[in-house]
Formats: structure tokens, C-alpha cells, sequence
């Protein structure tokens, strides 16, 4: 790539939903180019090495890019192969290793994207800056790790370890906190690899996003005294040998895996002019955008998959998400899309299901 070059569409992240935007755009005929910190699907690639994913191959698939796994589960390795094979067969522009730097909107109209290396914060040998009528941010949400609350517990450093392999902490003590998949996935790696496994789990059972063979397979360990399986224990702490419960108790051990999950990086989403609020009903913060076209406070700036908060809440949702984004980008960009978006689009002032902000108005909850 030139160090500066217009496009149609930048597209912020190559993560699935990323790739997926990437693909239909590029095959309705627009230029476009994705901008990736990491590597080809870096979120996956930070995933435990034994890994399972619970969506179906046929639910993840791109298009028409046949999913090839051996199982409807895909493997962490399987879905690396995917995505990679999606980009090279679809000659994908991916700039890696690229992280957005300033985010300006030209007079004009579009955006000029200021963008550096991801490893050395200097800027990028091939590319430095990067013009384009749109921009879809696709960050994902594996930005960074939930903290836990530490209050007075400053004697020593907290830890933020990520689990790939058991084998290790053979014959070590090992305390896994949390009850979602990766949670599940890392005990069980753990005690297949020879540890000595207790699992923590604040709520009074398994997190809905945990199959039901993982769990009958973590009872069968439990039966043999494999592991120790804690519900409604709650963490308050996370240090390199100890945990601190919320009721001040201890737990000593050799090695400790946080695996309660990550969040959106709102800083960097703020950082850049997009904004976001907190829905009381989910308790979280969300995105604020149109729900029918997905764009958000800033024009011609969308944005997919898990940034989009309660609106896509899986697979199906992100799918629909994403089809909502690429016929909205064709109309603007007057491209045919394959369906009527109109059709689709609410009259002036009518409220959705779908709505959490309805552009320019407050958050909807």
C-alpha cells in the first residue's frame, strides 16, 4: 500500500464480523480496506488453545465460503484457518499490525484515519494515513479483560494471565474464576492436563453460553474428585497465588486464570467522537446507534457486531446487524443492494424493537 490512499469504505477490525463486512462490501464493487491491531482474527487467536466454539459452522459461515470443520463445532484452529482463507480467497485488502491513531472528518465530507504500528507506536512502513467516504467499526468485544473490584488489596500486583495450554500446571494447584465457556474450556484443559482444579462461579449456575456436554463432562471430573466446582462464590480480588472473596476469605494456590470475560474498549470508541451510554435495564453500557441502519452518532460512521450492545446479542442478531449496515452503506453509496432496505426502514419518528438510540434523540431502554 501507498503511505496515503482513498477508499469507500474503512472497515476498524478483522475479527469475524469485520471479515464478513469486508466480504459483502468488496463484492457489491466498493474499495475497501480493514485496519487490524493484531493479526487476522486476533481475538480468536488469544482464545485457549483447546478451545470449542458454541455457534455452529454453518451459523458462522461468510456467504457462500464454505466453514470446513470437523465437527458443526469449529475448533480455535479451525476458525484461524477459516478467516484466513476468507481473506485470501476474497483478495481482501487487511492492513495488520495497524492500530488508528486520530480520526478527523474532512470539510468536504468522509474521514482522514491517521494509523501507526501497532508494535512499535510509530508510524506504519507501508501506510500512514488513509482516506475514506465511510468508516464501520467492527473492535469486537474482547478489547480488553474485565477488572475486578481491588479496593485496599494494593500489597501486591494483580495479575492478568491468559490461559492457552494445561499441560504447564501439571500436578499445580489452579483456581479458574469463572462459569462462562472460557471459563468451562480452561478448567477442562486444566484437569485433563494432570492440575488440581477448583472452579469459582458467582452465580448459582453455569453462564447460558456453556453446552451441556461440557458441563456433564465437568461432573464426570467432579464425581472422581478431579475438580472442586464452587457456585455463588463471588471474587473481589484476582493476585499471582490468591484470591480474595467477597467475603474476605482467601483462597491460596499456585496459579490463579481470571476468565470472566472481556469488554469493548469505550475509551477508544469515545476517543474517536463515537458515543455510548449506560442502559439501566442491561446494566451495561451500549453503543448509541440508529437501530435500522446501524450508524452512529457520527455520519457515515457505523458500527457492527458486539459494539452495537443489547441489538446484537448473537450470532443471528450480528448476521442481521451486519445486513443492515451493507444495504444502508450500497443506498448511500448508490449501489443496488440485493434487498429493499426501505422496506425495512421506519417512518419518521416510529419507535422498534430493535431501537436503543434513534439517531440524534436520547437512549431508548
Amino acid at each position: 500500500m501507498n503511505q496515503q490512499k482513498n477508499y469507500d469504505i474503512a472497515i476498524i477490525g478483522a475479527g469475524p464480523v469485520g471479515i464478513e463486512c469486508a466480504v459483502r462490501l468488496q463484492r457489491a464493487g466498493l474499495d475497501v480496506v480493514v485496519i487490524e491491531k493484531g493479526g487476522i482474527a486476533q481475538t480468536i487467536y488469544n482464545y485457549p488453545k483447546n478451545m470449542r466454539f458454541v455457534r455452529t459452522k454453518q451459523e458462522m459461515q461468510i456467504e457462500d465460503i464454505e466453514y470446513r470443520a470437523k465437527t458443526d463445532y469449529p475448533t480455535k484452529e479451525e476458525a484461524l484457518t477459516y478467516y484466513h482463507k476468507v481473506v485470501e480467497q476474497e483478495d481482501l485488502e487487511v492492513c495488520t499490525f495497524c492500530e488508528l491513531e486520530l480520526f478527523t472528518k474532512k470539510i468536504e465530507g468522509g474521514y482522514i484515519l491517521y494509523v501507526q504500528d501497532s508494535r512499535t507506536k510509530q508510524k506504519n512502513k507501508n501506510i500512514d494515513k488513509i482516506n475514506a467516504n465511510m468508516v464501520v467499526m467492527a473492535i469486537g468485544a474482547c478489547q480488553k479483560l474485565k477488572p475486578f473490584v481491588v479496593e485496599d488489596y494494593t500489597t501486591k500486583q494483580v495479575i492478568v494471565r491468559e490461559f492457552e495450554d494445561g499441560l504447564p500446571y501439571r500436578g499445580k494447584k489452579c483456581v479458574v474464576v469463572g462459569g462462562g465457556n472460557s471459563g468451562v474450556d480452561t478448567a477442562l484443559d486444566l484437569v485433563k492436563a494432570g492440575a488440581k482444579v477448583r472452579l469459582l462461579i458467582r452465580e448459582s449456575e453455569y453462564r447460558n453460553n456453556v453446552p451441556a456436554h461440557k458441563i456433564e463432562e465437568l461432573e464426570i471430573y467432579e464425581n472422581h474428585n478431579n475438580i472442586w466446582i464452587e457456585f455463588d462464590t463471588a471474587v473481589k480480588a484476582v493476585f499471582d497465588d490468591f484470591v480474595v472473596l467477597n467475603d474476605d476469605g482467601y483462597i491460596f494456590t499456585d496459579f490463579v486464570f481470571p476468565m470472566i470475560g472481556y469488554q469493548i474498549n469505550w475509551e477508544f470508541l469515545s476517543s474517536i467522537g463515537i458515543q455510548s451510554g449506560y442502559d439501566l435495564v442491561q446494566a451495561k453500557f451500549v453503543t448509541q446507534c440508529d437501530a435500522h441502519t446501524r450508524e452512529s452518532d457520527m455520519d457515515n460512521v457505523f458500527i457492527a457486531g458486539a459494539v452495537t450492545g443489547s441489538l446484537d446479542g448473537g450470532i443471528p442478531k450480528f448476521k442481521k446487524g451486519i445486513e443492515r449496515l451493507v444495504e444502508t452503506i450500497l443506498v448511500r453509496r448508490g449501489v443496488e443492494p440485493d434487498s429493499d432496505l426501505q422496506e425495512r426502514m421506519p417512518i419518521d419518528g416510529e419507535s422498534s424493537v430493535w431501537m436503543v438510540k434513534v439517531k440524534n434523540d436520547a437512549i431508548k431502554v
